[in-house]
């Protein structure tokens, strides 16, 4: 038997070494390691999609609570009072700067003076007087909702006849009131 010298030493180490690389492949460590990778981010698209979702969905039932409070709100301010007072009430002078000034304790900007609509006759001594308003316009509807409450608080007997609110974009509410109140003709 012959020894073996260094350099064939050496060339049967680096042979062997290429052999047992080859019997342990490492493309397969890398796709495994590829693969692992991938579904990774796919469950975390996944799960920032739902998490997304599950906000917008948050957000509109909140949108969709407060509308439905705020159409309770316009429904209870059209019902007819319901206490027994009398329903209607002699003319009172200056009630339109009392429309303004509830507009500025509720934060509103004044509305522009009214429109008048001629006054519907409803007996031989009483008659039904309509104020529009037009173009009322706040950032939100509650101002708007406190002032229509507000004007029915403070002026005896004028109340909300019909009410058109809608909302302008992303910049707030525009409105049109039509108040009403039965006075005594003189």
């Amino acid at each position: 038997m012959n020894p073996l010298t260094d350099d064939d030493r050496n060339r049967l180490l680096r042979a062997t070494a290429t052999s047992s690389r080859k019997n342990r492949p490492r493309w397969m460590v890398s796709l495994g390691i590829a693969a692992v990778a991938i579904a990774a981010l796919y469950a975390w698209l996944g799960w920032s999609g739902t998490r997304a979702a599950n906000r917008e969905l948050a957000a509109a039932r909140a949108g969709d609570q407060r509308l439905a409070a705020v159409l309770e709100e316009v429904r209870a301010l059209q019902q007819p009072p319901e206490s027994g007072d009398q329903d209607w009430c002699d003319q009172t002078p200056g009630w339109q700067t009392m429309v303004e000034e509830a507009a500025d304790r509720v934060g509103l900007d004044r509305p522009s003076p009214p429109s008048f609509e001629r006054p519907q006759k409803v007996s031989d001594q009483l008659s039904r007087n309509i104020f529009r308003y037009s173009d009322v316009r706040a950032p939100s509807a509650e101002p708007l909702l406190a002032w229509l409450a507000e004007v029915e608080g403070t002026i005896e007997c004028m109340r909300v006849h019909s009410l058109d609110i809608q909302a302008v974009g992303q910049t707030g509410w525009r409105a049109t009131v039509t108040f009403s109140r039965l006075e005594k003709t003189s």
